[in-house]
């Protein structure tokens, strides 16, 4: 089952004035439920304005965006509904925190969902564990966290909306090795507990390798591919003329292929790297 489709989806900055920008033109793909998507593309290929169609923040110039098959934008009282649907947490969020603890912000969400009192708190909780969050900052000053502990709060308020979509945009952007395989590892982690629909926007080709299991890249506001990772990251050629690099890993076992070893040049990750290697290894 499809959780998003968009037919011939078209938005233009400035629409009708001499500035005006087509950000995005003719996208027409359709994102399963529950899958775990990356998208990649250079600055401006559009990835930013796609995403903030799936949850109504922009609005087609012409084209249709469908959440369970329901264009969201048929009926404008509906928008609250789809917004909930699809949970969308923005570069660097915790620039968007505000309120005076951290229980009020994690819980804003789930309050204006109209949720009883015990339900949110319940959520707060679900969440913070999810993020891994100590329950003990709950009554603190989010602004008294460190960077990554703020970082988790606003992630934490999204999720405890229970979105049947949850879209990250450059979710570890700025943070050093150690906090980006956390944040990393628990997006990952709450898509195989709850099962829910992941996309993330990144320019890093390891994130996008190890955690996606679909890739679409963008272009010029069009999608240019849309595989899994293994196909991806395989036409590193292609990728490479667009701009955009190929993981690490990929790059040193396309290099051991073209050296005449016989090593699986589809292996985007440093497990799956060693495991190749071991194996030529043993093979003498």
């Amino acid at each position: 089952m499809n959780i998003i489709e968009t037919n011939n989806l078209t938005h233009v900055y400035s629409e009708g004035m001499p500035g005006a920008k087509t950000a995005i033109s003719n996208i027409n793909i359709s994102v399963k439920k529950g899958e775990f998507l990356g998208i990649i593309g250079h600055t401006g290929s559009g990835k930013s304005t796609l995403i903030q169609h799936f949850n109504a923040l922009l609005k087609p110039t012409s084209g249709r965006v469908l959440i369970e098959g329901e264009d969201i934008w048929e009926k404008k009282g509906d928008l609250k509904r789809f917004r909930f649907k699809v949970g969308l947490v923005f570069q660097y969020p915790e620039y968007q925190l505000f309120e005076e603890t951290v229980r009020k912000d994690i819980s804003f969400g789930p309050n204006n969902m109209g949720l009883s009192k015990e339900e949110v708190d319940t959520r707060v909780e679900r969440a913070m564990q999810m993020v891994r969050l100590d329950l003990d900052i709950l009554d603190k000053s989010p602004f008294d966290l460190s960077g990554g502990q703020k970082r988790r709060v606003a992630i934490a308020g999204v999720i405890a909306m229970e979105p049947e979509v949850l879209i990250l945009d450059e979710p570890a952007a700025g943070l050093d090795p150690l906090g980006r395989n956390e944040i990393m590892g628990e997006i990952k982690r709450y898509h195989e507990i709850y099962g829910k629909t992941v996309i993330i926007v990144s320019h890093s080709m390891e994130d996008i390798a190890k955690y996606s299991e679909m890739v679409m890249v963008m272009n010029k506001g069009e999608i240019l591919y849309y595989d899994t990772v293994k196909n991806i990251f395989s036409e590193s050629e292609k990728l490479q003329k667009i701009g955009l690099e190929i993981p690490a890993v990929t790059e040193v076992m396309i290099r051991l292929k073209n050296m005449g070893y016989p090593v699986d040049i589809t292996s985007n990750t440093v497990s799956e790297a060693v495991k190749d290697i071991i194996k030529l290894v043993n093979r003498g």
